[in-house]
């Protein structure tokens, strides 16, 4: 049973799934807010845009890995000589699924699974960009009950689980661009880890913008909120 679990043809479905997670997770469940209701925030905030190319960019990566991996076991796929050698050389037999691979996608998984509790609980009110909504209601329960800014959360898991995936032992990005590309493979992993960080602290930079806004908005209802909830992003931690 554990030899299945870590064949590489097992890696093509789970591919999948983690694309499937990623898309849920990046796809705003509601239409984006009017201007004036984000007045209140900063109208011409980035963070939308460059979140669409980040996914995008991961999503690339993951494909290029499936197409490899089908490839590799259709080989009637295939017609051109060259390439077909290219697929079986050392570095691309290495794609496969590793314990590393496993706990990433995991916590894909996991990750999504929080952000759609997250939809379904603040319902019309969660936006990808910030905004107040006209009758905007503060939500305290579900989620936003064990911290005040779960969807957060999820993205941060989110976002390690994708390293996990894509820089483990039998990877693309590690087998094929990291060790077959030399300096320049090595630069572009960098490039990639320090993208994918950059949009978590983009994210996490948001909470106390959120939370003044939010308090100016509901004064002693936010207040009882944040002395209920008291931690922001991780219990106990943040």
């Amino acid at each position: 049973m554990a030899s299945l679990l870590f064949h590489p043809a097992v890696k093509v479905p789970l591919l999948l799934a983690n694309l499937f997670c990623g898309s849920i997770s990046s796809s705003s469940p509601n239409p984006p807010p009017k201007e004036e209701e984000r007045r209140k925030y900063d109208s011409n905030e980035k963070t939308r845009e460059y979140l669409t190319e980040y996914q995008r960019t991961m999503n690339i990566i993951t494909i290029i890995e499936i197409l490899l991996l089908l490839a590799r076991f259709q080989p009637s796929l295939i017609n051109n000589t060259i390439l077909h050698a290219v697929l079986n050389s050392p570095a691309f037999t290495r794609l496969r699924v590793t314990p590393t691979f496993l706990l990433g996608s995991l916590l894909s998984f996991v990750a999504t699974l929080i952000r759609i509790w997250c939809y379904r609980t603040l319902g019309r009110h969660f936006t990808f960009q910030l905004a107040i909504l006209s009758h905007h209601k503060l939500i305290t329960s579900g989620p936003y009950a064990i911290v005040r800014h779960p969807g957060y959360t999820a993205s941060v898991i989110m976002n390690t689980g994708a390293l996990l995936c894509q820089l483990s032992e039998g990877s693309f990005l590690r087998e094929v661009v990291v060790r077959r590309g030399g300096v320049w493979g090595q630069v572009l992993a960098a490039v990639w880890v320090g993208m994918v960080g950059a949009v978590s602290w983009m994210l996490v930079s948001r909470i106390p913008k959120e939370d003044t806004v939010l308090r100016k908005e509901f004064g002693e209802e936010w207040d009882g909120w944040a002395e209920r909830t008291r931690y922001r992003l991780i219990p106990g931690v943040y």
